[in-house]
């Protein structure tokens, strides 16, 4: 996805993205068989706003974010990802 955006970007008047998750499952080589327990290992997704906003020249840009709590969390990350 990041390559994507980054493609299309230049010629884009607003970039709006919603967080889909921080982690994806890494690929396994096989299939998983029935168990009691299963063991899932996270790789981290690239941030494609924090990568794309230094980009930006006319561009408007906007991060939608889901978290309770304080805004405090959410100036914090506007000021992270510029």
């Amino acid at each position: 996805m990041l390559d994507a955006v980054l493609a299309r970007f230049p010629e884009s008047e607003a970039l709006l993205m919603a967080g889909g998750g921080d982690y994806h499952p890494r690929p396994g080589r096989h299939k998983i068989k029935r168990a009691p327990r299963i063991d899932v290992h996270l790789t981290q997704n690239p941030d494609i706003l924090k990568q794309v906003a230094p980009l930006k020249k006319k561009q408007v840009v906007v991060g939608l974010r889901r978290d309770p709590g304080p805004g405090a969390a959410a100036r914090r990350k506007l000021e992270d990802k510029g």
